[in-house]
C-alpha cells in the first residue's frame, strides 16, 4: 500500500480555497481536518469517497466554508515566515543545553 507522508498537494489546493476530500492514511490526517479544511474517508472506500466529493459538490455553502478555512489554515500554519518561526524556535530549543537524568 502507498500513501503520500506529507501531503504538498493538499496543501497546493488548500492554499486556493479548494476543500480537499483525502483518504484518511499517512500525512493527509495532518494536513486537512475532516469536516474543517476538507472531508476525510476510510482508504480504499470507493463508496465513501464518492459520497464526499458527492457531498461537496451538492453544498456549495459548506465547499466554500471548508475551502476559506483551508486557505486560512495554510496561511497560518504552513506560510513561508510561520515555517521559518518554527524552524528557528526548533533551532533555539536544540542549542540550549538541557538536564540529563541522573
Amino acid at each position: 500500500r502507498w500513501y503520500e507522508v506529507f501531503g504538498m498537494s493538499a496543501l497546493e489546493a488548500m492554499s486556493h480555497g479548494v476543500p480537499v476530500v483525502a483518504s484518511d492514511i499517512g500525512g493527509l490526517p495532518e494536513v486537512v481536518t475532516h469536516e474543517e479544511t476538507g472531508l476525510l474517508v476510510p482508504p480504499d472506500d470507493l463508496a465513501a469517497l464518492v459520497a464526499a466529493i458527492s457531498r461537496l459538490w451538492h453544498d456549495p455553502p459548506m465547499a466554500a466554508r471548508l475551502g476559506e478555512a483551508a486557505r486560512q489554515r495554510v496561511r497560518q500554519r504552513h506560510a513561508p515566515a510561520a515555517h521559518m518561526a518554527a524552524l528557528l524556535a526548533l533551532f533555539a530549543q536544540a542549542r540550549t543545553p538541557q538536564e540529563q537524568p541522573a
